[in-house]
Formats: structure tokens, sequence, C-alpha cells
């Protein structure tokens, strides 16, 4: 998973190759092979690790709702755009045809995304959303800007951790300033 990470950060996805990591983690290239049959689901498992190493405990749903959000927010961006984040986008298109690999990307996003609903939700029971709030589109939204920015060559900033904190607690969608 090291070699995978570290190889990722030399060379863009599409040159990294099984091969390679092989070399880097210093054993066979069928060892690789033997738990990774394609180079999606060898990214998808670094993906895994990276995500996990990078969890700051729960996020306590308690007080300020804006405090809340603000932080489930700065946690998206931060996984977004972190080198796990950035690998999730470079495997994407070799998963529109591979089903096998969808599926293990979506086990392996599904707690994460879990735990969002899971505060968005009490947000909700709370009565600090609205009731028919869609938290799946909520989470959507969020790192989808991210993504969308990253990938435009524009690295996400605190002020659009709070444009989209704002669009989350308050629905409306920040203005241009002149």
């Amino acid at each position: 998973m090291e070699a995978t990470m570290a190889l990722f950060q030399e060379v863009d996805y599409h040159q990294m190759t099984m091969e390679g990591v092989a070399a880097r983690a210093r054993v066979g290239k069928s060892t690789v092979y033997r738990w990774w049959s394609t180079k999606a689901s060898l990214v998808i498992d670094a993906v895994d690790v990276a995500l996990t190493a990078m969890r700051q405990g729960p996020i306590e749903v308690t007080g300020d709702s804006a405090t809340v959000v603000r932080e489930l927010v700065r946690r998206i961006v931060e996984a977004v755009a972190s080198p796990a984040g950035r690998m999730i986008a470079a495997v994407s298109g070799d998963l529109r045809n591979d089903l096998a690999g969808q599926r293990q990307l979506a086990a392996m996003l599904g707690p994460h995304r879990a735990a969002g609903s899971s505060i968005v939700y009490a947000l909700i029971s709370r009565g600090d959303l609205p009731h028919d709030l869609d938290a799946d589109l909520m989470l959507d939204l969020i790192a989808g800007t991210v993504l969308s920015r990253i990938l435009l060559g524009r690295h996400p900033t605190p002020a659009l951790v709070d444009q989209l904190t704002d669009l989350v607690l308050e629905g409306r969608l920040p203005r241009l300033s002149s």
C-alpha cells in the first residue's frame, strides 16, 4: 500500500503499473497480481488504507450546528483534496465499465459516507437542518465541488469550506464577489 501511494505521488495514475508497484515494494510481480487482479483494485485498497489513516475520530453532534457542519465539510474537503482523494479521481475512468471495481469502491467508501450521513441525520433530528434534506445529495455536492475544482487545477481554500457550510446551513449559493 505504501509503495502504491508513493508511486502515485511520483507518476501519473496512467503511468503507474503493477510492475512498478512491485519493484517499489521490493516484491515479485506475481505477488502483487496474487492479491490484486487489476491496477484499479490495488489503488482502491491503497485509498482505503490512506483514508483510514486520516480518520480524526467521530464528530460530536453537540452544541452549535454550524460548527458541526463546518467540521464535516472541512473533513470532506480534506479527504477529497488528499492524495487518496486524487487517486479516486484518477481511477474513476478505469471503473466506468468495471462493475467489480465499482462495487469495491462503493464498499470502501460506504463507511465514510455512512458516518457523514449519520451526522446530517442527527442534525435533522434536532431540527437544525430541514427534515427533507437529501443527505446523500448534500455529501455528493460537497465532494463533487471539491473534485471539480481539483480537476480544474483550483485547490480548495478555507473560503470554500465556509461557502459550502453556508450552502448546507442556509440553502443559499454564494454570490460572485465584485
